[in-house]
């Protein structure tokens, strides 16, 4: 059953880690008070079953997964799943395909497209533009010129944020096609401290080695297929879990907008996260002790960078097989 170990309680053994609290569950999430125990600190912790916030306004007593509420009384969403159509033999409300002892939900979502965000947000800018443009009556040419400026600029940066939304879309296809089982894995992505990990993708135009602006070790940035951003942070002492742009317990990974395979470069970037996550610490000690030998993930035996070339080869062979059935 899950456990949340922190740094104190009164009745630990001096020297030892110490329990603050711990929580029982049924298999969809509700607790099991008999079972549940804290040490009546004054730290509160919200974050409970599988890691997610739990939301006591109104006394709900929902989940916060991101894309939607979960209630755990009833193991259904509070809302239909963004992504019903993907499964339609499944109903929307269901929680983990209502298999909680095999699947589980992390973002109540799947895989995200980083550039969703952007794309709905351009798309938001156009709409106004051109409303503004249609419900203009006046007869000024210095305002009409202005509108029709605005209307084709939005216009541009919505077919651009599309492109990149459709991109990333194609790269999420082309990895569920061909390396299926490391598309479960970042869709299940978890830390070593049982905290769930959610992966990011998006799509860059002229994508360069320094583009999250963390890579020291270019002295000259070139541009790239693709790159993965995670930056440390400490837990407990004992491991390493994952930040990125995009938040705690998240990874970025930006693959180059002109790939013709794209699932191929998701998979190599997809080996490095995978590994990063898992073994987190256990690189940076890597790092330390074998300085200047690897470049952005490779060389010098570095484990990371040989998981990302194993997932490249299982893409090839995967797609390989996939062209002989069709």
């Amino acid at each position: 059953m899950p456990a949340r170990y922190q740094v104190k309680d009164q009745y630990a053994v001096p020297g030892l880690p110490q329990v603050m609290e711990y929580q029982h569950y049924y298999p969809f999430g509700m607790q099991l008070e008999a079972l549940g125990y804290t040490s009546g600190n004054d730290l509160k912790n919200n974050y409970l079953y599988n890691g997610k916030e739990l939301q006591e306004d109104y006394y709900l007593n929902w989940y916060d997964y991101g894309a939607r509420m979960y209630d755990p009384v009833i193991g259904r969403w509070s809302t239909v799943d963004p992504l019903a159509e993907k499964y339609e033999s499944f109903s929307p409300y269901e929680y983990a395909l209502n298999n909680p002892i095999i699947f589980i939900d992390p973002l109540g979502f799947d895989v995200v497209n980083a550039d969703k965000e952007k794309r709905d947000e351009a798309e938001k800018k156009k709409n106004e533009a051109e409303q503004k443009r249609q419900e203009y009556k006046g007869d000024s040419k210095k305002e009409i010129r202005k509108l029709d400026r605005a209307v084709k600029r939005s216009n541009r940066e919505f077919n651009s944020a599309n492109s990149k939304y459709e991109g990333t879309e194609k790269a999420i296809a082309d990895l569920k096609e061909n390396n299926p089982t490391l598309f479960d894995k970042l869709n299940n992505l978890e830390d070593p401290g049982g905290q769930c990990v959610d992966v990011y993708v998006e799509t860059v135009d002229n994508l360069k080695t320094d583009y999250f602006g963390t890579n020291k070790e270019f002295s000259e940035p070139t541009e790239v297929m693709g790159v993965t951003q995670i930056l440390k942070y400490e837990d407990n002492g004992t491991y390493y879990s994952t930040k990125s742009k995009s938040g705690l317990n998240t990874v970025t990974i930006a693959l180059n907008s002109n790939l013709k395979n794209p699932g191929l470069i998701f998979s190599h970037e997809g080996g490095h996260t995978t590994y990063n996550v898992a073994f987190l610490k256990s690189l940076i000690n890597w790092l330390k002790t074998h300085p200047g030998v690897s470049i952005g993930g490779h060389g010098g035996g570095n484990p990371s960078g040989d998981a990302a070339m194993v997932q490249e080869d299982i893409y090839r062979a995967n797609q390989k097989e996939n062209k002989k059935k069709k």
